[in-house]
């Protein structure tokens, strides 16, 4: 609105200007003692003039921003409640169609074939059955190649069929399965692993077209998902749940998505960083394995186990086969050693809570898609061999898309990472070679070096050469509300840190009342800049609700009300931060 009035100003009449040029030049303000100080009270009367006829016109506006935080906090009731309901829908409808199925005619047949010592083929029983099977069971889950196996061949008999890490796979392995839906949809991330033909055949039909002939792009496609994204409009997931710490997907955020990930900042300041980068000096590569950094791994796995909490779970990635089965073998010898570590290790081992399984696991890098942990180790391996060379054998990550298999890798952990190696980050050259994967290794290893020593200036300007357009400015300006809110907050006893956060999306202000390791409030300033493309719902509703699923409690300033009122904000301030306060003790 002040920009409105701005305008307005710009396309005064002639005879307004004249009056203005009066009141500017001629007595008797020239005569006053400072007449710079008449101006600003005629400019800031128009202003407060132009204010108050705007919130005459609009005063249902007004209200509501005025009314704001209890809006908020009865659309949250209001999406819980819904969210309820739907729940007991869902419930009662399955419990329906189960009561249902238990009353089919064919039931006790049905009963009698499952109880048989000669058990039908699934195929068959399914074919057998489809009627009772396919009106009362509503929701299956298998993979392609199972679908066309067992299920029947019957067009649209499917309401809906949803393809999970569509990245993964061939067109021609979904065709029948797409066939036997009526909508389809299709999620994935091309950024991560591509379908992979190793012990698959698949016909090379590249020389069944003519030179210079057009090739179908559908044809062309790598997998379900890039064939989907030629076809139809595309929707961006954004929201980053799995890492606590916002250095832990930084990185892939910068590297792979352009910044575009919306990461919440920390709310808690971890006691070490998230990120440690563990150098194993006397590492050798020797056959592909690197003995000594194996070795630093078990040992590094022993002491976590003796002092993580007792909810988190571990597990390991290398970045080549043989690694892997070296650190398997090491483990192997812990768990006959029939010492304390091996009772925790066996435990670790067999971890499976409320049906899920949370093994510590060992894994190469192609291996690990799906898998999430909340304390993840990597061994490089990478080392000089025993004739003092650096040889630069990095395999599937040299290949093309070997970047996205470092993707995978780096977004696995949710609360720490340790990467073990042989070398330091600037021991690693590879910037002559061909493939993107080595070189986005490097700046990877550069990033952990940073944030493991604490340096998040570095960290951020490795950051800021990865993405394609300049995310992360040196320094973020305040504008004139955040400037002004600046100089009223330094006047209390709370302690404010201005844009909280390491990558491109951070929180406003971050209150701390002294002596606290994590942020009381997060104060949000108006609404972002997606909200001026028409997003105002994502901005208002949803970034809030994801700030808070990420342990923030956010409040929210309107620049207008802040004008009119800033010792009523500041009350408000106090008073949450009280009540925080006392629910803390």
């Amino acid at each position: 609105e002040f920009e409105r009035a701005r305008h307005h100003l710009s396309h005064t009449s002639d005879a307004e200007r004249q009056y203005l040029d009066m009141l500017r030049q001629d007595a008797p303000f020239t005569a006053l003692e400072k007449p710079h100080l008449q101006h600003e009270r005629i400019f800031d009367t128009f202003y407060t003039g132009y204010i108050e006829r705007f919130e005459a016109v609009n005063q249902d506006k007004v209200y509501d921003l005025a009314r704001y935080h209890d809006m908020m906090h009865e659309l949250d009731e209001l999406f819980d409640e819904k969210l309820g309901i739907a729940n007991e829908d869902f419930a009662m409808a399955l419990y329906q169609d189960a009561l249902h199925f238990s009353n089919a005619k064919r039931i006790m047949d049905i009963k009698r074939r499952l109880e048989s010592e000669r058990k039908m083929s699934v195929s068959r029983f399914i074919h057998t059955y489809q009627l009772e099977l396919f009106s009362n069971i509503k929701v299956w889950m298998m993979t392609p190649e199972v679908v066309s196996e067992i299920i029947p061949l019957n067009f649209a008999m499917f309401d809906l069929v949803i393809f999970d890490e569509a990245s993964q796979m061939f067109v021609e392995k979904a065709i029948p399965t797409i066939y036997r839906a009526k909508k389809v949809v299709i999620a994935g991330d091309t950024k991560q692993l591509r379908p992979s033909s190793l012990g698959v055949g698949r016909l090379d039909d590249e020389g069944a077209f003519e030179e210079g002939e057009d090739l179908d792009i559908t044809l062309d496609a790598k997998s379900l998902l890039d064939l989907a994204r030629y076809k139809y409009k595309e929707t961006i997931l954004n929201y980053h749940y799995r890492s606590k710490y916002e250095e832990l997907i930084a990185f892939s955020n910068h590297a792979f998505y352009d910044g575009k990930l919306l990461v919440s900042p920390n709310q808690v300041t971890p006691k070490k960083p998230p990120i440690e980068y563990v150098v194993c000096d006397e590492g050798v590569w020797d056959k592909r394995q690197n003995l000594a950094e194996a070795t630093k791994v078990v040992e590094l796995i022993k002491k976590i186990l003796r002092q993580k909490d007792p909810g988190d779970n571990v597990g390991v990635i290398t970045f080549n086969v043989q690694q892997r089965n070296l650190i398997e073998d090491l483990l192997d010898e812990v768990l006959f050693s029939k010492s304390v570590h091996a009772r925790r290790l066996e435990k670790e081992m067999q971890r499976i809570e409320d049906g899920e399984d949370k093994t510590l696991f060992v894994k190469n890098i192609e291996n690990v898609q799906g898998d999430e942990r909340d304390i993840i180790i990597f061994s490089t391996a990478y080392a000089k061999n025993t004739d003092g060379r650096f040889l630069r054998q990095f395999g599937w990550l040299n290949n093309a898309g070997g970047e996205n298999r470092l993707n995978v890798a780096v977004s696995r952990a949710k609360k720490k990472v340790y990467v073990v190696t042989s070398f330091y980050p600037d021991q690693f050259h590879v910037e002559d070679l061909k493939g993107r994967g080595p070189k986005t290794l490097k700046a990877y290893l550069r990033y952990c070096y940073a944030v493991s020593r604490g340096d998040l200036d570095a960290a951020s300007q490795v950051l800021s050469s990865l993405a394609e357009r300049e995310l992360t400015p040196p320094e973020r300006k305040l504008n004139h509300l955040q400037t002004s809110m600046l100089k009223r907050f330094e006047r209390e006893e709370f302690e404010v840190h201005p844009n909280v956060g390491i990558g491109g999306y951070h929180v406003d202000f971050g209150i701390k009342i002294p002596g606290d390791n994590g942020y009381r409030l997060g104060i949000v300033c108006d609404i972002n800049d997606a909200s001026q493309n028409g997003d105002v719902r994502d901005s208002l509703v949803h970034q809030e609700k994801y700030l808070r699923a990420r342990g923030w409690t956010i409040y929210r300033v309107f620049g207008p009300n802040w004008h009119k009122d800033p010792n009523a904000i500041l009350r408000d301030i106090r008073k949450r931060l009280r009540e925080s306060d006392a629910t803390t003790s």
